[in-house]
């Protein structure tokens, strides 16, 4: 009995100690919150904050991991945006095959209605040609079947109509991110190594040329839909440009450009003197960028289905990425002497298409020979535009080594 009381005494006193032990603990972290004091009261419950240095050292760390992905993110992007801009000519080069194989011959650069009270003026470019070539039929058939409004292709080229004012999407390269425009095109058409006589006439028969994609004539008020055959391309099918890119605008007409506001890639100066000399172009701009003063327009791009040189075409004659320029001082995309180089965001060149259908990328240094003459679009003999001239005449005889 004894024995068991003395336990319960122990117990007693044991909890009596361990009540006395709780309230202290209790005292001690109670008096440190009301007086402001944040010692641990453990050590499991002790944590250290990271220095300022500490804090600067991991954001440069994070710094230079950011600086060394960049570039390598940008450049998979840029790939990818090139693989589909390479995509998309290989589906128009496949398309302009496809139209040959059923017409014999490939469609002139323009064509469509030239008579009654609405027509086209002769200027349906050939991408409406195309059209059910590249899986637009749907688009083609309402083209040709006209509404109440207009007759059958439309009214004229440049003006507005329900059934072709949204472009197909396989025309617009995704790294030709300008401006928002419905009705964009970032493909052009080869219209060779020449800068005069871009848009023909109807007493030119076919209008000339010495490219593939060359302007046409009329017959009895309709413009032939067909233009240059295979047969007649001497050269080669994978020696001759086809279509390449250019870089779209905003539809502006000319207007004094400031320094750095608008790039040579974009834009189309005014200058007579490339009438002469095609080189007189260049020193229009600097770097990247018209000069200071300099008449530029940005018609290029802007509208798909007018088949004027300035809309869908493109010269073999001042090197890719090289600036545009017209002598004609015309304010809308109808100058019929000029040289437009193609254009692209890609570094370093532009992607051109072969007429087999092949696709080759064409650096802004390919060899341009004697750019200080202007050769004509009835001329015969070997271009005197070097190695890039060679690519845009489908008949000059050459055996420069392709790029």
């Amino acid at each position: 009995m004894i024995h068991i009381t003395g336990v319960l005494v122990m117990n007693r006193f044991r909890v009596a100690h361990i009540s006395t032990n709780r309230d202290f603990v209790c005292n001690s972290v109670c008096n440190n919150r009301i007086f402001g004091r944040s010692r641990p009261t453990s050590i499991h419950e002790h944590s250290r904050a990271f220095t300022l240095v500490e804090l600067l050292v991991v954001i440069a760390i994070i710094g230079v991991l950011v600086g060394l992905l960049l570039p390598a993110v940008q450049a998979a992007r840029e790939a990818a945006r090139r693989s589909t801009c390479t995509s998309n000519l290989k589906q128009l080069g496949l398309a302009a095959q496809n139209f040959h194989d059923i017409q014999n011959a490939l469609p002139g650069r323009n064509g469509g209605t030239y008579s009654g009270a609405i027509h086209n003026y002769g200027r349906l470019s050939a991408f409406v040609y195309l059209l059910p070539y590249y899986e637009e039929v749907q688009m083609w058939n309402s083209i040709v079947a006209g509404d109440a409004t207009n007759p059958p292709y439309g009214p004229s080229a440049w003006g507005g109509w329900t059934p072709w004012n949204i472009a197909p999407k396989v025309l617009s390269c995704p790294s030709d991110n300008g401006p928002f425009i419905a009705a964009q095109n970032s493909y052009c058409f080869s219209i060779g190594d020449h800068g005069d006589n871009l848009n023909g006439n109807t007493s030119q028969a076919g209008g000339g040329g010495r490219g593939v994609w060359i302007a046409w004539g009329y017959t009895n008020g309709l413009a032939s839909s067909k233009g240059v055959k295979f047969s007649e391309i001497t050269d080669g099918l994978s020696n001759t440009l086809s279509m390449s890119e250019h870089l779209h605008g905003n539809a502006a007409a000319y207007t004094a450009v400031a320094q750095g506001s608008i790039s040579k890639r974009s834009g189309t100066a005014y200058n007579a003197g490339v009438a002469s000399a095609p080189n007189a172009c260049l020193a229009s701009a600097v770097d990247d960028y018209f000069n200071a003063g300099t008449s530029v327009k940005r018609r290029f791009g802007t509208n798909w289905k007018d088949g004027q040189a300035e809309n869908v075409g493109f010269t073999a004659v001042l090197g890719p990425n090289s600036p545009s320029c017209e002598a004609n001082n015309n304010p809308n995309a109808d100058a019929t002497t000029a040289v437009l180089p193609p254009s692209s965001q890609h570094p370093a060149g532009v992607t051109c298409l072969m007429v087999d259908g092949s696709v080759k990328f064409v650096s802004n240094d390919v060899n341009t020979g004697n750019t200080g003459v202007l050769q004509s679009y009835n001329y015969g003999g070997f271009s005197q535009y070097g190695v890039w001239g060679a690519m845009g005449s489908k008949s000059g005889s050459e055996s420069t080594p392709q790029p």
